[in-house]
């Protein structure tokens, strides 16, 4: 396991080093200068570990350090959910690393590490070598989910193996006739769930469960019903540590919308990408080329991983090569993992018939199949390969075997290059070279892999295969890193500024301080990225602010000064929305376009402006004297009966009292408004998603059964002590 911490510390070098920068606060547009790396392209091909990730990771992380739930996050849109919405993985404990300005990358190493290390112990648990474990432990670490996507959906591929050792677990608890065995079971599905991306959790689920079906064959039909009891107690218990974001997430979910992500039609990569599955880099790096059609932005837009040659060639001889003179304890495995791979590859590409199989799944309309299942195909093929290299302890390859290893790949290549030369071709040079180099890479790792597994010692065979896959995955995993940025310099004083000016208002921004860094950087701003995000926010962009954004990205950048034209002839919506103060890039006047705005501020990267006649964040329709104290409580002070409008996004778990006694909440627009009597009054606000006390509950119930389970386990040693006539000072029974 050592090997595989070394792989990955060295596989990141370049980022936890400092050459290369991997904070995504670049994608603040705040930086006065940014040198970008020696290779064209883009060092992951979604943004939106700078845009969703980044920024309510750290958001989550800073409100737990407070000692405060993270349900709200006031600073995104008109105020939106924080737990529900998912991708902020407010719920998932290593989402605290994010407090650090560059945590996400240590997050994502510890992902890798333990993504590595759970998937050397699965591949040990059922009877692989060491040497074989640890070179696909290297290749699932360094897999290409975590190479070219940073986005939400990465955090929870790393629980795959984990869930899956703790499917052995059970097994290894119902063999020796042990109580539990089922605890891992519920702490992989519980941070699974918590880890935020239900797609890549639910991908992976369906390979869990083809595992579990695989043990339940191979513990037998007198264990069976023990066996299944461990799995389902551990899926229960899971259910239960989990409670707090499920609530949190399905009582938002139908107030939400969530786009592409419900009730799709099935989607595919385009079959162009096909060649990237074993050459990943075919095309070039991510995003450095462009075609006239767009060929290869739509391929990478939405791919969501590779394999590798090395991992091709040793997994078609793990899936098709049973071990010779001993039988095969893990064919049904092999099967299993093969059919896996064939029927989730004709999905992703689109291959008509096959690819329609897993809808069979509920809720696989539902699912993005097509890019949050690449972590599980790259598990499933990496575990074919550590068979076939294990297999390879027993005999080297014959010439008829090599052979046909070699026309295979040399068909597999020979179809890469006819469906990748559409692409490249009437491209520039530099296209060509990446397709020729890719090929003629290709080739000698194969070519390798077949010498590798013909020479005549064992353990030399294994050893370089091994090595060959964990040297093939590392090559490929650092190549992104040299289109990442040498150095970034941030300006922060519109930051500074804001936050010396901007109160409980709100931002609006039309390039500089990107969605969501309002929300890193605690100040609330009226864009977003985000999904999901509230119909009512949703319904307001449209008919208020911009009938022509897509509400899930109001970003304020739109072409030829569109925004600029929307936000001017849309104003009175945005005073409305308690929007004080706009920016934008240098050299943008806003005040030729209305008399509202005034310039007070210029940097390097922004310059903002003050838009007069804004409504307060708390406004009466009476004269009164309002005295916020803070977003969630204020004074309110009427010589009459009036309506306190609070401009927050009204939804459901929303409460407010009026000196502590309740009082229902009146919708006016989006926003939440109270009836306030004549006199003082301290009104507050808080929100808790509907059944939040109850969760919490079951969260305190799954814990203290998952405590408790080793207690149970001791108690039940003692009881089989007792039974078997022996004293407590006797050793145990040696199974």
């Amino acid at each position: 396991m050592m090997g595989i911490a070394l792989a990955v510390l060295l596989a990141n070098g370049l980022y936890l080093t400092g050459i290369f920068d991997a904070n995504p606060l670049q994608h603040s547009w705040l930086y006065s200068s940014l040198q970008p790396g020696p290779v064209a392209g883009e060092s992951l091909i979604d943004p939106t570990i700078g845009y969703v990730v980044q920024p309510l990771g750290h958001l989550a992380a800073t409100d737990w350090l407070h000692l405060r739930v993270p349900w709200w996050n006031p600073y995104e849109g008109l105020g939106m959910p924080l737990a529900g919405e998912m991708q902020s993985a407010a719920m998932f404990p290593p989402t605290l690393l994010l407090e650090l300005s560059n945590g996400r990358l240590f997050e994502r190493v510890l992902f890798e590490l333990v993504g590595g290390t759970g998937t050397y112990l699965v591949l040990r648990r059922i009877g692989l070598g060491r040497a074989a474990s640890c070179g696909a432990g290297v290749a699932f670490a360094l897999n290409g989910t975590f190479a070219w996507l940073g986005d939400a959906s990465i955090t929870p591929v790393a629980l795959l193996p984990v869930l899956l050792l703790g499917i052995e677990h059970a097994y290894s608890a119902t063999i020796e006739r042990r109580a539990g065995g089922w605890s891992l079971v519920a702490m992989a599905l519980a941070l699974s769930i918590a880890a935020g991306f239900p797609e890549t959790a639910y991908c992976d689920g369906l390979l869990a469960l083809l595992w579990g079906i695989w043990r339940l064959h191979a513990v037998g039909q007198s264990r069976l019903l023990p066996m299944m009891r461990k799995l389902l107690t551990g899926i229960a218990v899971g259910c239960l540590l989990a409670a707090p974001v499920l609530v949190a997430f399905l009582t938002f979910l139908p107030q939400a919308d969530v786009a592409g992500h419900l009730g799709h039609e099935v989607g595919h990569v385009p079959f162009r990408s096909l060649p990237q599955l074993t050459l990943p880099y075919v095309y070039g790096p991510i995003f450095a080329f462009d075609d006239p059609a767009g060929v290869l932005t739509t391929i990478w837009s939405n791919v969501g991983g590779y394999l590798s040659m090395s991992i091709a060639l040793f997994g078609l001889l793990g899936l098709v090569v049973p071990a010779p003179w001993r039988p095969d304890q893990r064919r049904l495995l092999r099967l299993l993992l093969g059919a896996w791979i064939a029927l989730a590859l004709c999905r992703v590409y689109g291959i008509p018939g096959l690819g329609a199989i897993l809808g069979i799944f509920p809720g696989m309309s539902s699912v993005q199949f097509w890019r949050f299942s690449s972590a599980s195909i790259s598990f499933a093929a990496v575990t074919l390969a550590a068979c076939g290299i294990d297999r390879s302890r027993l005999s080297a390859l014959s010439h008829r075997l090599s052979i046909a290893l070699a026309l295979a790949i040399g068909a597999l290549l020979a179809l890469d290059l006819f469906i990748a030369d559409g692409p490249a071709h009437n491209l520039i040079a530099a296209q060509h070279r990446y397709l020729v180099g890719s090929l003629v890479v290709g080739a000698a790792v194969a070519v390798a892999g077949i010498l590798v597994l013909r020479q005549p010692r064992a353990l030399t065979r294994v050893r370089l295969a091994s090595l060959l896959i964990a040297i093939e995955a590392f090559g490929l995993f650092v190549v992104p890193e040299f289109s990442a940025a040498r150095s970034v310099r941030l300006d922060e004083t519109p930051v500074s500024y804001l936050r010396a000016h901007l109160g409980l208002s709100r931002f609006f921004t039309l390039g500089p301080l990107q969605p969501n860094y309002g929300s890193y950087f605690g100040l609330a701003s009226l864009n977003l990225i985000d999904t999901p995000i509230a119909a009512s926010f949703e319904r307001y962009v449209h008919l208020r602010l911009d009938p022509t954004a897509e509400p899930r990205f109001f970003m304020g950048r739109g072409g030829a000064g569109r925004s600029e034209e929307e936000l001017v002839a849309h104003l009175s919506w945005y005073q409305r929305a308690a929007v004080a103060y706009v920016l934008t890039k240098p050299g943008v006047d806003l005040t030729q376009l209305s008399g509202a705005f005034s310039r007070v501020f210029e940097s390097p990267t922004a310059w903002i402006y003050h838009l007069s006649g804004t409504q307060p964040y708390f406004s009466t329709n009476t004269p009164c004297q309002v005295s916020p104290r803070g977003r969630a409580r204020v004074t309110v002070s009427c010589t009459r009966p009036s309506e306190l409008v609070r401009h927050e996004l009204l939804l459901t778990g929303w409460h407010a009292t009026i000196d502590g006694r309740r009082v229902p909440i009146a919708r006016r627009g989006p926003f939440q408004a109270v009836n306030v009597p004549t006199g003082t009054h301290v009104i507050a606000f808080g929100f808790e998603p509907p059944g939040a006390t109850w969760s919490v509950l079951a969260f305190a119930a799954g814990l203290a059964m998952l405590l408790l389970s080793p207690c149970r386990r001791r108690w039940s040693r003692q009881r089989d002590r007792r039974r078997s006539g022996a004293t407590d000072d006797a050793p145990d029974p040696v199974v």
